[in-house]
């Protein structure tokens, strides 16, 4: 009996032991990341499609218009457009693995066009119309067209969904928000600062700010926001910037104005809202660009029988004043950026030339069309109609540089990461429309374009398409 007892011991341990083993092991070899950047590592383009963190680059590895997103993106389906990332080699470009042929001499398809160490985080699409992602902390953010469903089972990719998912890929992805307009009514960013992660969405006419995911506060009616921009985790987010300004139309029942509109302010650090910072019975504020230590708006004034709206800078507004209020130009353009370390000038686009806006006049910095799609220290980005990329120094203006020639590009701000030394970018495959992430290395004197997205076979195989 005692002999059966011990036996019986010895194989419920052996039993025990292979049943830790094949738990803990199991969990191991599911997990492909195996190492990754330090928790102090820099993060470099938050708010575009492709995010460094030390010598790691997570990318969306292609892009899908967003009317044509259907009811496949489901987690677990999406190959193309998803979320990967990648790890560099030690002169921040991707790094190839030696190529197999089969008996025929023929390039085997291995799924990842030659590329070592790459790995998908989330298999859905994140690359569309607007994306955009982020790293705080452990976590990765982002976008993806919604794949919830209606009253009457259909899906409803039109709105957007919001997710954060460690950056390890260990446990699920967690849903933060799905807006209740389609994706060409709202605008979004994101912030950290004092340990906490802020995401600010208009949603139509709506102002939505979730606070770690969790706490959220809405303010309703409003008719324009601006959200500060920062894209690396070296800035310090100012104390400017924790407000939010945003404007509305007048209402009847709280205010005495006959015209004009109200301009207002949600403070992130309370998550409080302030009503009616600023309003004058006479202007018209239609917001612009939040800069890092002012305001950029145009205003239109009923006093002033000629006034058209025209650019103004302010440090904020109190006790219904505007504060150093400045006007920059009486002229109006379609687009204004941001120029980096710049307090007293914007970059703007007029739909012919991009300029320079500041105190001490115009200054052209581009003649033709073209689209802004970043500043980075004193360069311009641009794109061009003939499928360029360019670059131009702001301050001491000269002929711009190709960064690339002869390149499809998306047409999209978001769709662009520019780094101290790499350019990251879309564009079509060799054999069809399909877009995929190039890399230019910006230090290289020939500006050597690497390869980085994930391939489908249907794109890679490229003889077959012939």
């Amino acid at each position: 009996m005692a002999q059966s007892l011990r036996r019986f011991m010895v194989i419920f341990g052996l039993c025990l032991m292979l049943l830790v083993c094949f738990t803990f092991g199991a969990c191991s070899s599911s997990n492909a990341f195996k190492d990754g950047p330090s928790k102090d590592d820099i993060v470099i383009g938050n708010g575009s499609l492709a995010v460094t963190k030390g010598d790691y680059v997570y990318f969306v590895n292609g892009y899908k218009n967003y009317s044509e997103v259907d009811d496949q993106n489901q987690e677990g389906k999406v190959t193309y457009s998803a979320l990967y990332r990648i790890k560099m080699n030690e002169k921040g470009n991707p790094e190839s693995v030696d190529k197999k042929y089969d008996e025929d001499g023929n390039e085997i398809f291995d799924g990842s066009r030659a590329l070592k160490n790459v790995d998908i985080l989330a298999s859905k699409v994140v690359g569309f119309d607007y994306v955009g992602l982020y790293i705080f902390g452990d976590y990765i953010y982002y976008a993806s067209p919604n794949n919830g469903v209606n009253k009457d089972l259909q899906t409803e990719t039109q709105y957007v969904s919001f997710f954060k998912r460690k950056i390890d890929r260990s446990g699920k992805a967690e849903l933060l928000y799905t807006t209740k307009a389609e994706g060409s009514k709202i605008s979004y960013n994101m912030l950290e600062f004092d340990g906490n992660v802020y995401l600010s969405i208009l949603d139509d006419t709506t102002l939505v700010v979730l606070k770690n995911g969790k706490e959220k506060k809405e303010v309703k009616g409003v008719t324009g926001a601006s959200f500060a921009t920062y894209t690396t985790s070296q800035e310090t987010v100012t104390d400017f910037n924790k407000d939010i300004y945003y404007t509305r139309d007048l209402n009847e029942e709280k205010d005495s104005n006959l015209s004009g509109n109200v301009l207002c302010k949600f403070n992130l650090s309370s998550m409080t809202n302030h009503d009616n910072i600023f309003s004058d019975n006479d202007s018209t504020i239609t917001l612009k660009l939040a800069g890092h230590t002012k305001l950029y708006y145009e205003k239109k004034q009923k006093s002033d029988s000629t006034s058209t709206l025209c650019l103004f800078a302010a440090t904020g507004a109190q006790n219904n004043v505007l504060l150093v209020e400045q006007k920059l130009t009486a002229n109006q353009y379609n687009n204004y950026y941001l120029l980096q370390d710049q307090t007293n000038k914007v970059l703007v686009n007029n739909g012919s030339s991009i300029l320079t806006v500041g105190k001490n006049g115009l200054t052209t910095v581009y003649s033709g069309s073209a689209t802004v799609v970043g500043v980075k220290g004193q360069y311009v980005y641009l794109t061009t109609s003939d499928n360029k990329i360019l670059r131009v120094n702001y301050e001491n203006v000269q002929t711009p540089e190709t960064i690339v020639s002869e390149k499809a590009v998306v047409d999209n701000t978001r769709c662009f990461c520019i780094t101290d030394d790499h350019l990251y970018y879309l564009s079509t495959n060799q054999t069809n429309s399909s877009k995929y992430l190039h890399e230019v290395d910006l230090l290289d004197d020939e500006l050597t374009d690497y390869f980085v997205g994930v391939l489908e076979k249907v794109d890679y195989d490229t003889e077959s398409n012939e």
